[in-house]
């Protein structure tokens, strides 16, 4: 869900389509990243990364391509 988010805002019923969850499940999952202060409420839009939670995702890409680079290195 935060990499969906990171991609763009999204409102409830494109979260509840693109995932495929029931709301009970989905509004649990969203009060968790809320309260976890990855994940914010935008007025009368939807829903919306934290700066924190940006931070976080652009450094695990990060890491990831990194990662990526080394390993095609060393299978040359």
């Amino acid at each position: 869900m935060l990499y969906s988010l990171y991609e763009r805002s999204k409102t409830w019923s494109e979260l509840i389509f693109e995932f495929q969850i029931n709301p009970k499940s989905l509004r649990d999952h969203l009060y968790f990243l809320i309260e976890s202060g990855l994940v914010r409420k935008k007025k009368d839009v939807g829903f919306e990364l934290t700066d924190a939670a940006t931070g976080f995702i652009e450094t695990s890409l990060e890491e990831l391509i990194s990662t990526a680079e080394k390993a095609a290195e060393i299978a040359r």
